[in-house]
C-alpha cells in the first residue's frame, strides 16, 4: 500500500497514466485508467477543511455515497486559512495535469481525436474542444469558494471469494465503506479512537457543517467516447467536530438540510451514473494488482 502523503508533497510532473493492459478494465461505457504519482496510487492528506453539507446517500442513486469538501476556510488570514489555500491550489495545479496528460495522449482517450475535416485536412477537434471534454473536479460555486466531491464506496465481495459468501453475508458486507487499508478505519475522531460508520448511519456520523481532516485517493478517471470524469474517492479521515459551521442557521429544519445535502450530491448526476460504470474497471484493475503483489 502506498502510504498518504501531504497534499502540498505532490509533484505534478511525477503525476503519469496507466491504461488498462487488456479489455478487463473495459466494457461497452468506456474504459477506466489510472493515475499515479511516483509510480504509486495518489492518496494525499488535506488539512482541515469544511463537509458543509455532511456525508449520505448521493440523489437518485441505490448504494452510493458522497461528501462535498468546501475550501472556503482559505479566505481566512490565519495559518488553518494559508493550509487550506495551499492545498487548494496544488488541487487547481494536479486538475490541470490530468487535462494536460490526456490532451497529451489523445489518441488512448477518443477515437475521434486525430479526425480531420475531409476539405480543409484539419482536425475536427481543437484543443479547445478537446480540453472542454475533461470534467474539472474542482466546481465553482456562486459568491463561495470552489468545492470538490469524493466519493464515499461501500465495500464488495472478492469475486475469488464470492461463493464462499451466503447472501447475508454480502449483504452486511455492502453495509460497510471501503478504507485506506484494514488497519486504517474510515473515521477516527481527536483521540484516534474509531468511529463506527456504515451506510446507515453515516449520515449523523458526519453531519451537515462536520470539519474534518481527510486522506483523499484518486481512484481512477473513467473516460467515455466524450467525457474524462476524475473520481476521487474518501478513504480516511480525523472527524475534528461535527456539527453545524459558523453559517448554520438554527431556522433551517431538518427536512430542509437534507434536500440541500442531497441536491449538493446529486448535482452532476451524469457523472455518478458514468463513474459507477467505471466501478467495475476499478474492481478488475485491483484484482489484477493482487495478483501481481
Amino acid at each position: 500500500m502506498s502510504d498518504p502523503i501531504k497534499i502540498t508533497q505532490v509533484n505534478v510532473d511525477k503525476l503519469e497514466l496507466q491504461f488498462p493492459k487488456d479489455g478487463a478494465s473495459k466494457n461497452s461505457q468506456g474504459q477506466y485508467v489510472k493515475v499515479r504519482h511516483n509510480k504509486q496510487n495518489l492518496r494525499v492528506v488535506l488539512p482541515t477543511v469544511l463537509a458543509p453539507y455532511g456525508a449520505g446517500l448521493q440523489k437518485d442513486t441505490v448504494n452510493k455515497y458522497s461528501m462535498a469538501i468546501g475550501f472556503d476556510e482559505m479566505e481566512n488570514d490565519d495559518s488553518d486559512g494559508r493550509k487550506v489555500k495551499a492545498a487548494y491550489n496544488m488541487l487547481v495545479a494536479i486538475n490541470d495535469r490530468i487535462r494536460q496528460l490526456m490532451m497529451d495522449n489523445r489518441d488512448s482517450f477518443f477515437k475521434d481525436a486525430s479526425k480531420k475535416d475531409p476539405k480543409k485536412k484539419t482536425p475536427i477537434l481543437s484543443d479547445e474542444l478537446l480540453a472542454a471534454r475533461y470534467k474539472d473536479f474542482l466546481r465553482p460555486r456562486e459568491e463561495q469558494a470552489d468545492m470538490m466531491y469524493v466519493a464515499i464506496q461501500t465495500r464488495k465481495p472478492n469475486r475469488k471469494n464470492m461463493d464462499k459468501l451466503t447472501a447475508e453475508e454480502i449483504a452486511e458486507l455492502g453495509k460497510q465503506f471501503v478504507s485506506l487499508s484494514d488497519d486504517y478505519p474510515l473515521l477516527v475522531d481527536n483521540e484516534g479512537t474509531p468511529i463506527e460508520v456504515n451506510v446507515e448511519n453515516l449520515k449523523d456520523v458526519i453531519p451537515w457543517g462536520t470539519r474534518i481532516r481527510p486522506v483523499i485517493e484518486l481512484a481512477y478517471l473513467w473516460v467515455t467516447s466524450e467525457k474524462v470524469y476524475p473520481v476521487w474517492t474518501f478513504v480516511h479521515g480525523l472527524r475534528v467536530s461535527s456539527g453545524p459551521s459558523k453559517s448554520f442557521n438554527i431556522l433551517k429544519d431538518d427536512d430542509s438540510d437534507d434536500e440541500q445535502m442531497e441536491e449538493a450530491n446529486g448535482e452532476d448526476k451524469e457523472e455518478e451514473e458514468e463513474g459507477q460504470e467505471g466501478e467495475e474497471g476499478q474492481d478488475a484493475m485491483d484484482e489484477e494488482e493482487e495478483m501481481a503483489a
